[in-house]
């Protein structure tokens, strides 16, 4: 364990320089858009100096360095200051969206993972036949559909024609339920693909072969040598996918009408609402970071041979 927490902080530290990089850009970037906050909060018939004093009120009149140190400063503090548009802090805004699209993604990554693990080594284990043909067609068409079409699939079935589901919204597990099953599918299409793959070269090596030759019951051939060895890419591949949930959940939040941060980044973004959108991409970048930290821990824990360094 000593060994682990060493490494989880070293690579903390390694992505301080990545963080202060994402800052820079995600500053620049929202404060190049088109639009100017002031006129949006400006009544219709504000005249140009009303426009100058509210922009001047939100500190949009001073120079990029110094709104920058501003808002660095502030992250530093735990404070991503006050939405333009409410006036109420960002983190009562982010906080609750986060948490509602982090519960969504938990959910639809569970099921991405047994979905297109289970399915992967099913086809991997009788390679080329109809049934390993037909996962790969499903897989592939998994890859291909767009997610909002899929939810308005699923609303369409489980919601109109069967009314077991509510169509949308939040409050109650049921409708976690029909979103998540949207991310989770088109996830597991992915996840089945690799893990198909990569059973079939640990399945060809020495060790396995071995293993059979020793009589050993062919669940254990498979569970405890083969798969054990394979989930290394499907792990990483797990994690890109859950990082992508958590950063691009936003189609899928807006056809279920579920209020997670893609929908607050997007509505945010609409209404230049500058600090609720660079507060969103920032804590979206530091998830993806610490996403990235966990699954080369996990490396370890499912290959002894690999390293914490």
């Amino acid at each position: 364990m000593a060994n682990v927490a060493r490494y989880a902080l070293g690579r903390l530290l390694l992505s301080i320089p990545t963080l202060i990089g994402v800052t820079i850009l995600v500053f620049l970037m929202i404060h190049f858009l088109p639009g100017d906050p002031a006129f949006f909060l400006a009544p219709p018939e504000a005249t140009l100096e009303e426009v100058e004093r509210i922009r001047k009120s939100l500190g949009l009149d001073r120079p990029l360095y110094e709104q920058y140190v501003t808002f660095i400063t502030n992250v530093l503090k735990g404070e991503f200051g006050k939405s333009i548009i409410t006036g109420h802090k960002v983190s009562e805004l982010l906080w609750p969206a986060y948490m509602n699209t982090l519960i969504l993604s938990v959910f639809a990554i569970s099921i991405s993972i047994i979905l297109g693990i289970s399915l992967g080594v099913l086809a991997s284990l009788n390679p080329n036949t109809l049934l390993d043909q037909t996962v790969m067609s499903v897989s592939l068409i998994g890859v291909s559909m767009p997610v909002f079409w899929l939810g308005l699939l699923l609303i369409e079935l489980f919601a109109v024609k069967l009314r077991l589901l509510p169509a949308g919204g939040s409050g109650s597990p049921a409708h976690l339920i029909l979103p998540s099953l949207t991310l989770g599918i088109l996830g597991s299409a992915y996840i089945a693909r690799v893990t198909r793959a990569s059973m079939l070269e640990v399945l060809n090596r020495d060790y396995v072969r071995t293993a059979r030759a020793f009589g050993l019951p062919e669940w254990r051939v498979i569970l405890v040598y083969s798969l054990r060895n394979a989930l290394i890419p499907v792990i990483t591949v797990a994690g890109l996918i859950f990082g992508y949930m958590m950063a691009g959940a936003v189609l899928t939040e807006s056809v279920f009408a579920y209020p997670g941060l893609g929908r607050l980044i997007v509505n945010s973004i609409f209404a230049r609402d500058y600090p609720v959108v660079q507060a969103g991409l920032l804590v979206i970048s530091i998830t993806f970071i610490l996403v990235n930290i966990g699954v080369d821990i996990l490396y370890a824990f499912l290959n002894p041979k690999v390293e914490l360094r």
